[in-house]
């Protein structure tokens, strides 16, 4: 499905970026996202792998300032998926739609969870994964300033819990 999707935005002019986020753990299964990545590029031909670039951040800050610079992000990881909303963008979640933490993210920000998630485990779903991405490039100014709007909105609510923390340790 991701090399499908792949060849049709580089078909469409876009460019696409992937963004491995690997954690080597001790005795890890070798079930990697660069596993993953290898065996993506593996299924692509020569010409679309010379287009697909693969950015390996090596801290937190280069992570954030390439999620800054994407139009939209297409995850099945929550937190990466967090990070680009937090920037504006809009970000279409692969995971299983009974995340709910995924899922208050969506809600808070008032985002249609029809719109923004495909649910990994229904095979029926990946189908509407082409659709749901053309729905949002197609409207990528209309809802990354629906996002920003959000966020900003919201960052007063955040805060207060930091605020409340800042408190105690005054203590």
């Amino acid at each position: 499905m991701l090399r499908l999707m792949i060849l049709r935005l580089l078909h469409n002019g876009c460019n696409v970026v992937i963004l491995p986020h690997t954690l080597k753990l001790l005795g890890s299964s070798g079930l990697d996202d660069e596993s993953a990545v290898a065996d993506l590029f593996g299924l692509l031909d020569e010409d679309a792998r010379k287009r697909v670039v693969v950015y390996r951040p090596k801290t937190i800050a280069e992570d954030i300032e390439i999620m800054q610079s994407l139009d939209m992000l297409i995850t099945s990881r929550m937190h990466a998926g967090i990070v680009a909303l937090a920037y504006g963008k809009p970000a279409l979640f692969f995971m299983p739609k009974d995340d709910v933490k995924f899922l208050d993210i969506l809600g808070m920000l008032d985002l249609d969870v029809d719109a923004f998630a495909v649910d990994a485990f229904d095979l029926k779903e990946h189908e509407k994964l082409f659709a749901k991405v053309e729905y949002i490039l197609d409207n990528l100014s209309k809802m990354s300033s629906h996002i920003e709007n959000q966020v900003n909105s919201l960052l007063p609510t955040v805060k207060k819990p930091i605020e409340f923390a800042k408190k105690l340790i005054e203590l």
